[in-house]
């Protein structure tokens, strides 16, 4: 089984008709085209159960203060990262190295 781990769903016009595709890039991801977006979105989801693939969304990060200082949980492996920054929007987690975003 193939595992997708994608944050967004592209949408971009092909000829005549409106493509909507998992992710950025040009990997070989699944792809629904149709004459308006929610056919594009209908055949991209059908795409995605005739396959045999899991697409996974990744969470974003809840910041929370503890002793003056903010700290991250990482949601993949829940690893802390402690910040001196007042406003954290992402980092690389240092032991797994997903790119985390963080709630606002």
């Amino acid at each position: 089984m193939d595992l997708l781990r994608v944050r967004q769903i592209q949408l971009l016009w092909n000829t005549d008709q409106i493509c909507a595709r998992l992710g950025l890039g040009d990997k070989d991801y699944p792809a629904g085209c149709g004459a308006t977006v929610p056919e594009a979105l209908r055949n991209l989801a059908n795409a995605i159960e005739g396959r045999d693939l899991k697409v996974w969304v990744p969470r974003a990060a809840k910041p929370y203060t503890e002793d003056r200082v903010q700290k991250i949980a990482c949601p993949e492996c829940g690893a802390i990262h402690a910040s001196d920054f007042d406003h954290v929007i992402a980092f690389v987690c240092d032991e797994c190295g997903a790119g985390v975003d963080v709630e606002e």
